[in-house]
């Protein structure tokens, strides 16, 4: 797929008057010399439109990077010209222009020596250049257009002609390491680390897997087999421990969004949410990450490859016409939930204080939408939650969540 585009300059257009006054004149007088150096003329117009449109159509590419992209790193791209024709090709000049971000189909970042002279490019022949692609904002961007230009002979006329060709690369959020005090999850108001809970029902709770070991297991759960068999300390895994469920719900409902580019609320959970879903991987909690996507829920669980993990982190955008609430109601009260709100309304207040009556355990994580535009509130409705909350803002420095920053 291609478009293109032509730009006379200031030489043909002296050419072509000078054609057009070169033939009234020959008409007058009646001179042949006159209607040659006409049609020379005439005929160098001709050619420099002719040229440029098959030099340019002559052209195709490669477009090469490796890997995937975190935010604010940069990646290679090289760009290989491939000479179709069997003639030589002359006075080339090739740009990769900025990707399309697929979620909101705009352009961001920046290409670094994206920009190519070819002076001459012999027949079947490939030519590579490289540039640096950087940006600070996560998902899928396609390079899909080059520009190609001919300046023709004398560079009486430039001829530009965009090719597609689909490249995609995915830009994966940067997570953040974040300490999350787990006592915020208990909402029993006694200060106690959840993960020492588990290990007081130790005594009284049966057999009911077998688990890596982890820092702090009792020596009593070892299970010898299975830890011969897999060359690594394995432990019972218990009932009690075993049914303890951590889901993290997100807000994806396409009104919700607020702010611009990586300073939206969007990208903040984002960002929060993945590392509180590191966190509780890396500390081997049974956890899932629940959202709408296009309506649908999508699930991430404590299973699921990093790579992975973050590809879907790097797709989600606010396009959900449910609201978290019904992610909320669909979950089970067993779990223990952590739900993100991009934006509280009184109407979620409600709901989640009629969850807390069904015994549902929700920790709301509320993002005060003021930080992020004036002009909307949250603030008081976040007020009037009866239970535990967390509230984030835009101006936070640090993502270390303990039971000071709670509204108990």
């Amino acid at each position: 797929m291609f478009s293109l585009k032509i730009q006379l300059t200031i030489q043909f257009y002296v050419l072509f008057f000078i054609s057009i006054f070169l033939f009234i004149a020959a008409s007058n007088i009646q001179s042949g010399w006159l209607y040659i150096i006409d049609s020379l003329i005439i005929s160098i117009l001709i050619y420099s439109i002719i040229n440029p449109i098959y030099q340019t159509s002559k052209i195709d590419f490669e477009r090469v990077f490796h890997g995937n992209l975190l935010e604010n790193d940069f990646v290679e791209i090289e760009t290989i010209i491939i000479n179709k024709s069997n003639k030589k090709l002359n006075f080339i000049k090739v740009e990769n222009l900025l990707p399309i971000r697929i979620i909101d189909k705009k352009k961001y970042g920046n290409i670094k020596n994206g920009e190519f002279f070819i002076i001459e490019l012999d027949k079947k022949s490939r030519l590579s250049y490289k540039s640096e692609f950087i940006t600070d904002l996560r998902g899928l961007y396609n390079f899909s257009d080059l520009k190609v230009s001919s300046y023709g002979a004398f560079g009486i006329i430039k001829y530009t002609r965009l090719i597609k060709k689909d490249s995609i690369l995915t830009i994966f959020p940067l997570v953040q390491d974040i300490n999350l005090d787990l006592s915020i999850l208990s909402l029993d108001t006694r200060n106690f680390n959840y993960s020492k809970q588990i290990k007081k029902l130790q005594d009284n709770s049966i057999p009911y897997n077998v688990r890596e070991y982890r820092t702090g297991d009792s020596f009593k759960l070892i299970n010898w087999k299975a830890t011969a068999k897999r060359n690594q300390l394995m432990v019972k895994e218990l009932e009690a421990e075993s049914s303890i469920s951590i889901e993290i719900i997100m807000d994806t409902f396409k009104e919700n969004k607020i702010g611009e580019l990586k300073s939206s609320n969007l990208e903040y959970m984002i960002k929060i949410c993945s590392g509180i879903f590191k966190y509780l991987v890396r500390n081997k909690y049974n956890v899932e990450i629940t959202y709408f996507s296009n309506n649908e829920i999508k699930k991430l669980t404590e299973i699921t490859s990093n790579k992975e993990f973050l590809s879907e982190m790097a797709m989600l955008d606010t396009n959900s016409d449910k609201n978290i609430i019904e992610l909320i109601d669909e979950s089970n009260y067993k779990k223990i939930i952590v739900a993100f709100f991009l934006k509280v309304t009184q109407k979620d207040i409600e709901n989640l204080n009629y969850f807390y009556s069904k015994g549902f355990k929700i920790i709301p994580f509320f993002i005060e939408t003021e930080s992020f535009n004036k002009n909307i509130t949250s603030s008081s409705y976040i007020q009037n939650c009866k239970y535990k909350s967390v509230k984030i803002n835009k101006n936070i420095k640090n993502y270390n969540f303990n039971r000071t920053e709670l509204k108990l």
